[in-house]
């Protein structure tokens, strides 16, 4: 009920509980029409991973059932009270004013709130926990299929890029067989340009020697993407298997990570075959390179013995 004079009837300590997430505890000392003491609130954070826990205090006036309190801080909260009540009028930080009701209680039950509030915290730190789990692992495997995508891509970039490599070599090996023929027929008209013509047969081997390096550093950048995909290949299932294993803790949370098990098959499936395809087709280029480099040797060695022996003194 509404007080008028004395307020020595007035409860030493009050709670306030809103909602499970937040509590509060006013312990005060009331003398005539002033009071003061401290204002205790905790409180879950944003997150709702933690529990925040501030004091203020204060010195007041009580004028009827009016209360007046002023906070160290600078600001003051009017509200009423009754022997059963304590109401405040606190701004939040948008501004908006809101009324906090208080009852007459101790400070275990208000450690009983603020209890209540730590499980509160407990059981979404235990959430976040699992749904951290979660998301680490669907990104692991995400990860994993872009990385496939990426590499396949990659991979089929070079296929061209081997073929045209080895037409450069189809093409100067023709050239060296061309010149080749130009010394047999410096034989067989003995115009003294065998020596020189064999030199340039020797030199149409060497370009495609050098046709040869080239290959081989494409290959060895597109092995290198053949190397990573083998890897992501090894590594997609136990990543799979880690992302089941943490989703079974909270199946009906969803990640923010696009993973299903048709995308995972459909990457391994994929990235298997197209490895098998990329190695057999480049062990094909690397043995045609191969025999056409030593078919251009032999040309070579072959054109330089005919000119010598086609020329007095040799070459």
């Amino acid at each position: 009920m509404p007080l008028a004079g004395s307020h020595t009837n007035l409860a030493a300590s009050w709670i306030s509980v809103q909602n499970g997430s937040s509590a509060s505890i006013i312990t005060w000392t009331v003398s005539g029409h002033s009071t003061s003491g401290n204002l205790t609130e905790s409180s879950l954070d944003r997150s709702g991973l933690n529990v925040t826990t501030n004091t203020y205090s204060f010195t007041g006036v009580i004028s009827g059932s009016s209360v007046t309190l002023n906070f160290s801080s600078g600001s003051t909260i009017t509200g009423i009270v009754s022997t059963q009540q304590l109401q405040l009028q606190i701004a939040n930080s948008q501004g908006t004013v809101q009324s906090f009701n208080f009852v007459p209680g101790t400070s275990s039950a208000y450690n009983a709130a603020v209890k209540s509030i730590q499980l509160v915290v407990n059981s979404n730190q235990k959430t976040s926990t699992r749904e951290s789990a979660i998301n680490d692992a669907a990104q692991s495997v995400s990860s994993d299929v872009s990385s496939i995508s990426s590499d396949i891509s990659n991979l089929k970039g070079y296929v061209p890029v081997l073929g045209s490599d080895l037409n450069s070599l189809v093409g100067d090996v023709q050239t060296t067989k061309n010149d080749a023929a130009v010394v047999t027929q410096d034989v067989s008209s003995n115009n003294g340009n065998a020596c020189d013509d064999a030199y340039s047969v020797q030199d149409d081997a060497y370009s495609v020697q050098d046709d040869m390096y080239s290959l081989q550093d494409d290959e060895s950048t597109a092995n290198s993407y053949l190397s990573s995909l083998k890897q992501v290949l090894s590594s997609l299932p136990s990543d799979w298997s880690t992302y089941q294993r943490a989703s079974s803790t909270m199946p009906s949370y969803t990640s923010q990570y696009a993973v299903t098990p048709s995308r995972e098959q459909s990457a391994l499936t994929q990235g298997s075959s197209e490895s098998s395809q990329f190695s057999a087709n480049e062990a094909q280029v690397t043995a045609s390179a191969q025999s056409l480099l030593n078919q251009a040797n032999q040309i070579a060695a072959s054109a330089m013995t005919e000119a010598s022996n086609g020329t007095s003194g040799g070459c």
